[in-house]
């Protein structure tokens, strides 16, 4: 439940539709990563890119706080990223 609360309201609804599961459970079966490694943060205004070992996530500000709006993305030459949720 808290992994959802941090997701931006679209990318929630997303995530339940095309899992049928709740939130809750469907996070549970996406391969986000361990959250270990360098970290690097780029904010621009209202979005954010965060870089955390080998994960990009990306951000946006909603009602005065970040959500982040894709996770578990990974960097595909020459074409948007690839993400396990949401999109970049």
């Amino acid at each position: 439940a808290a992994a959802c609360a941090l997701l931006a309201p679209a990318v929630r609804t997303e995530l339940e539709d095309t899992s049928g599961k709740p939130c809750y459970r469907a996070v549970l079966d996406e391969p986000m990563g361990d959250g270990s490694g360098p970290v690097a943060v780029e904010v621009f205004d209202t979005a954010a890119q965060a870089v955390v070992g080998s994960e990009t996530l990306f951000l946006s500000r909603f009602d005065g706080r970040w959500l982040v709006i894709a996770a578990a993305c990974t960097e595909v030459p020459h074409a948007p990223y690839d993400c396990s949720v949401g999109l970049p």
